[in-house]
């Protein structure tokens, strides 16, 4: 019997532009697992904590590679996504969010509001792909929050997410 986690949730359809975003996402947190798999080993674990987690991106990167090298395609389909699958790629995109709102907002001290607002685009893009998720977020978005310096606050997660609902109906 399969673990709850690699359950199948079906065939998940992207538009190319989409998939894109969430690609850059899952390879942003490949690096951050693979740095701190490194660092724990480096100062003495028998073993990287995030092991599992490392290989199951790394896997889905290079999937989104090929399928990215595929200059004609415009929709992008994962048959068979699985839980965890879906729950990294949510932990990718709120890590990406967080992290791209954190930067633009240190870059963008000192500036008009409306040229600061403009710099959250990415972050904003990051955020929508994360809400059209209906599975909970992977458990190692928690564990990476304190390291990575953004905040835990769900309220603040909440109100970045939804005004990037309402950037993208707008």
């Amino acid at each position: 019997m399969l673990e709850p986690e690699e359950r199948a949730v079906g065939n998940v359809r992207y538009r190319r532009s989409d998939y894109t975003v969430i690609h850059r996402a899952l390879e942003r947190l490949v690096g951050i697992v693979r740095y701190w798999n490194q660092m724990a080993t480096s100062h003495g674990a028998s073993q990287p904590p995030y092991e599992d987690e490392e290989e199951h991106l790394s896997n889905m990167v290079d999937w989104g590679v090929r399928e990215l090298g595929n200059a004609e395609a415009l929709d992008i389909t994962v048959n068979g996504m699985s839980v965890k699958s879906l729950r990294l790629q949510k932990a990718a995109l709120q890590i990406a969010a967080s992290l791209a709102e954190k930067e633009a907002r240190e870059k963008s001290k000192g500036m008009p509001p409306a040229v600061a607002d403009s710099m959250l685009t990415h972050a904003r893009a990051y955020a929508a792909e994360a809400n059209k998720i209906d599975h909970p977020v992977h458990p190692i978005f928690g564990e990476l929050q304190q390291a990575l310096g953004f905040s835990s606050s769900a309220h603040e997660w909440d109100v970045f997410i939804s005004h990037a609902s309402e950037d993208k109906e707008a």
